[in-house]
């Protein structure tokens, strides 16, 4: 039989110890990565979490209008309160809202916008002139023909040789009454209607 000496057992001893202690350490920098690893995801997660709020909050935001306008299809409009000249009126939209005045594409935008007038119950400027060739209809902002139309029976007339802005004209809302496009003496004070597109709507944050 082999008897080891107390100097043999205490090596044995040291290593065990040495070896718990590797184990316990090996152990403990597993458990740190894996808890680095979680953590990584969870803040991962998290991130992304809020980015997809943010984003959410930012697409809400986008295609909403300003205080003051009414959304209908793809642009916001504002119907204003006080009277001003045609030119005025577009520098108005132009210099307080960073709009202009409203440009009429078709019968859809056209029925929202007479809709309206017809409730509010004033005749509104909108945006078309033929202030550079008399007879030739454009929309001052985009510089384009006004392809789109529905005026009055007996307009565009050019009463007086000096009508050459566009209004929409009140009516009793019945029948051939309702509001239609009207030629009218750019000087004249009324009420105006300006438009911008949704993604020019300021971001709110």
């Amino acid at each position: 039989m082999v008897k080891h000496s107390k100097y043999d057992q205490d090596n044995v001893n040291k290593e065990e110890h040495k070896l718990h202690h590797n184990i316990h350490v090996y152990n403990s920098i597993n458990a740190t990565r894996k808890h680095r690893a979680d953590l990584i995801t969870e803040v991962t997660e998290l991130s992304n979490k809020v980015l997809l709020l943010v984003l959410a909050s930012f697409e809400l935001v986008e295609g909403q209008c300003t205080d003051g306008f009414i959304k209908h299809g793809d642009s916001c409009y504002h119907f204003s309160h006080d009277t001003e000249t045609w030119l005025d009126a577009e520098l108005s939209c132009q210099q307080l809202y960073g709009a202009h005045l409203a440009e009429i594409e078709d019968a859809t935008e056209n029925n929202f916008l007479i809709n309206e007038v017809n409730v509010l119950g004033f005749s509104f400027w909108v945006g078309g002139n033929d202030l550079q060739v008399e007879g030739e209809w454009k929309w001052f902002s985009s510089k384009t023909a006004v392809k789109y139309s529905t005026w009055h029976p007996g307009n565009p007339s050019n009463n007086g040789g000096d009508e050459n802005c566009m209004e929409i004209l009140d009516g009793d809302g019945k029948g051939p009454q309702k509001p239609l496009w009207n030629d009218k003496q750019c000087h004249a004070y009324q009420r105006y209607i300006c438009e911008k597109s949704t993604t020019e709507s300021e971001i709110v944050g």
